[in-house]
């Protein structure tokens, strides 16, 4: 779970400082800048979706795939930076008519860690270690890929978000 969060914060960053050739920031920075408004946005999705997800739970699984742009809206959103627009209801607008989308590189993310590791325990020839250590190996880099793949839809979504804004 850290290393995920870890990547979740850093990998799409570092990916925009290289797109966009911006100079590097310091982890103190970039703790002020992101990670707090991050940290009191994604409180307010989990509230959200345990809202939903209390009435019923195919809303609240619906609500969850809804603002998975969240962290990408709190990153790269100029307008969320200016108090211009609300995370949730961006995020929310990005990712109309992609939910779908979402949902099958989130499923498909958790189907490759654990289905893999579910295999490999079955095949009962190599040890725990072994089998955790490729796993979280492997984890790592499909999260990677997941989490590359959203930030690519993201961006190409917001041109025509905000052009019908």
């Amino acid at each position: 779970i850290f290393m995920s969060t870890i990547l979740v914060l850093i990998v799409p960053l570092r990916m925009h400082e290289a797109v966009f050739k911006k100079k590097p920031q310091s982890f103190l920075d970039f703790s002020k800048q992101y990670f707090w408004p991050l940290f009191l946005e994604q409180l307010r999705v989990l509230g959200s979706i345990l809202l939903r997800t209390l009435l019923f739970i195919i809303p609240g699984i619906h609500r969850m795939f809804r603002l998975s742009m969240v962290p990408y809206v709190v990153y790269f959103s100029s307008a969320y930076k200016a108090d211009k627009v609300d995370a949730l209801e961006y995020s929310n607008n990005v990712v109309k008519g992609y939910t779908f989308f979402v949902f099958v590189v989130s499923i498909m993310e958790y189907l490759t860690i654990y289905g893999l590791e579910n295999l490999l325990e079955k095949q009962g020839q190599l040890s725990h270690i072994e089998i955790t250590l490729f796993t979280q190996s492997t984890g790592v880099l499909v999260s990677t890929y997941s989490y590359c793949l959203l930030l690519m839809l993201y961006l190409l979504r917001i041109k025509g978000v905000d052009r019908t804004e």
